[in-house]
């Protein structure tokens, strides 16, 4: 390691059985945890953020891809159709009072 760069000490609280799982993995892929969190950091600091497979979805996002996975939201082929749908499902609404979002149901 060069000689003008700066080391830091790194200090994190970690349950034990996590540790403990996350040793034994890096054990047998010969790493250290000191490699392990520079990996990371590293990666943190080039690409400007956590890596994707720290990104894992909320359940608002899971519940979200759920209902297009089982096509309850209307597709539209041109944004002309889209307005005229949307504003034919708000007067809709307004005469029957309803309060349902404009998205649900087809």
């Amino acid at each position: 390691m060069p000689m003008n760069r700066k080391e830091s000490v790194v200090r994190a609280r970690i349950r034990t059985d996590i540790k403990e799982e996350a040793q034994e993995v890096l054990d047998n892929l010969g790493l250290t945890m000191s490699d392990a969190i520079q990996i990371l950091f590293r990666a943190i600091a080039k690409n400007k953020r956590l890596p994707d497979e720290f990104l894992v979805p909320n359940e608002t996002t899971l519940a979200a891809m759920s209902e297009i996975e089982a096509s309850r939201f209307v597709t539209y082929e041109d944004l002309k159709t889209f307005k005229e749908d949307v504003l034919k499902r708000i007067q809709t609404n307004e005469k029957s009072g309803s309060k349902q979002a404009v998205h649900q149901g087809s």
